[in-house]
């Protein structure tokens, strides 16, 4: 079913011509020349922050400029001048990339208009604009004489001080300029002030991804399952859970009305399944709730439990469509279950009924015919003694449905030890990225019924809508992220919540979807 996910033309999608990028270092993806030294600091200090997303106007609507580039005639770097009374600055960088295709996915449109054939090279020259009006940046590539499958682009950038935006170049260029974790510092800093574009952030972020690969792909088979097993027997020396308040606090400090305004009508807080083009979010949303119930074998009449239920939208969505099914929801969160039982007060539903506990340390008596859990695992290490206790809550007969996001030959942490671990110490401290596989080395008390893969474009589509609906309702955000973060940090959180959406639909699109993904289990009761 996921094999037939068309190409949606979204942001970002094109991950595929990245794969490249996973045998280069930074030093080999950008290789900066003709740089105006001095500019360098006004990444941090030099412009104003902006309170309407305005890094990515450098990308939408940015400055117009005199200063045009002729294919015969190409100025010095570093020009600037003055053009009825504003000065103007133009800033020139060039990078080299290794790449097959003519020209990258760098979140920019560009239009040719020029080509011409260089003295003592074979390779021909050619000229783009960006065609989004109003910006003012223009490229020109050309491959390397010596080894065509190295792509040069050289980048000019004209714009005034007055307009407060930081081209997408200054950024590119502070990587080769110091140090690693002092390079990451930086970026970070820009990034809460609202100073680095989309286009910038993705970019970077691919790199990170690129990164993630080299360490998590081995140099044999032998190793590669050596690795996977041992990761496997090291969650059975842990507790089913670590820093069980943080992953808590991080997502659901900000209130629900926050998650009314950028999630579907369901409110499903994980992963879903867009059968065609023309899908919208809340299309994507039911497709996937009745994909649980296919999977699962779900009748009218059963006993439901679903564990991790967040705000409902599975448990909600299998009372009304099994009128006779009797649900119960495990929740982590007080506001959740009270947004459940208003929701089921306005649907009239009384099917349904949630309980606040800590999984890792909660128990019950109770049995039940068919048991759900929806993007829960990655927030626990030790699954064998998470599925046994989840067993013990089985009718004999009964059926558990998984759902979780992985890595399709890897497993890894979530740990806040680098500069660069910004989606941990911020989002998901204490998670665990599985492999797509990892919960076929834990059946002591389960046994797998079925297994199944979904591409990893599903969720990268899922995360640009809700990156989509954060921009559109951003005069709605602004006051909840005041009140809950306080007016002087309300910015750099907001700012953090579009770059966790950027980070999402980047990590799970890359590479066409095929290497993050999702993985759906369904076991049976030994």
């Amino acid at each position: 079913m996921a094999e037939s996910y068309p190409n949606t033309n979204m942001p970002g999608s094109t991950m595929d011509r990245y794969n490249y990028s996973a045998n280069l270092e930074f030093s080999d993806f950008f290789d900066f020349t003709d740089w105006t030294k001095g500019d360098l600091a006004l990444i941090v200090s030099g412009y104003p922050e902006s309170q309407n997303y305005a890094a990515n106007d450098v990308v939408n609507s940015g400055g117009s400029s005199s200063y045009h580039e002729d294919p015969n005639n190409i100025a010095a770097s570093g020009d600037s001048r003055s053009v009825m009374g504003e000065k103007q600055i133009t800033e020139k960088v060039a990078f080299k990339t290794k790449s097959e295709i003519e020209i990258l996915d760098d979140g920019f449109k560009w239009r040719k208009y020029g080509k011409k054939m260089v003295k003592n090279s074979p390779n021909p020259r050619n000229y783009y604009k960006c065609s989004i009006e109003g910006c003012p940046v223009k490229k020109r590539i050309e491959r390397d004489k010596e080894d065509p499958r190295i792509q040069i682009d050289k980048i000019e950038s004209s714009s005034s001080r007055k307009r407060n935006r930081v081209p997408a170049i200054i950024v590119m260029e502070s990587i080769v300029q110091m140090p690693y974790d002092a390079t990451v510092r930086l970026m970070l800093a820009s990034l809460e002030r609202n100073l680095l574009p989309d286009a910038v952030i993705r970019r970077l972020t691919r790199l990170l991804l690129a990164s993630r690969l080299r360490s998590g792909y081995k140099p044999s088979a032998e190793f590669q399952l050596s690795d996977l097993v041992h990761f496997a027997h090291s969650l059975r020396e842990m507790p089913i859970a670590i820093k069980t308040e943080r992953p808590k606090s991080q997502h659901y400090e900000v209130p629900t009305s926050f998650f009314k305004l950028v999630l579907g009508k369901h409110l499903k807080y994980s992963c879903c399944f867009f059968p065609d083009k023309s899908s919208t979010l809340e299309d994507a949303e039911k497709a996937m709730l009745e994909l649980y119930c296919e999977r699962s074998q779900i009748k009218d009449g059963h006993t439901v439990l679903d564990v991790g239920c967040g705000w409902g939208s599975l448990a909600l969505y299998i009372a009304q469509k099994y009128r006779n099914c009797q649900i119960t929801g495990i929740c982590n969160s007080v506001t959740q279950k009270a947004y459940i039982e208003e929701q089921c007060r306005d649907l009239q539903v009384q099917n349904v009924d949630i309980i606040v506990a800590d999984i890792s340390a909660f128990d019950m008596e109770a049995s039940y015919d068919r048991i759900f859990s929806i993007e829960m695992f990655e927030h626990m290490k030790n699954y064998r003694d998470l599925l046994k206790k989840i067993s013990r809550w089985m009718k004999p007969d009964g059926l558990l449905f998984v759902h979780y996001f992985c890595h399709k030959t890897f497993a890894y942490h979530f740990e806040d030890v680098n500069e660069d671990d910004w989606i941990t110490r911020y989002f998901f401290d204490g998670g665990t990225m599985p492999s797509a596989n990892l919960l076929l080395y834990f059946q002591d008390d389960v046994s797998i019924a079925d297994h199944w893969l979904i591409n990893g474009k599903h969720y990268a589509q899922t995360s640009e809508e809700w990156l989509k609906r954060m921009d559109q309702n951003s005069n709605s955000v602004k006051p909840i992220m005041e009140s809950t973060y306080g007016k002087d940090s309300s910015l750099k959180w907001t700012v953090y919540w579009r770059t966790f959406f950027i980070a999402v639909a980047e990590l799970f699109g890359y590479n066409n979807g095929e290497e993050w993904m999702v993985s759906h289990f369904l076991f049976r009761k030994k």
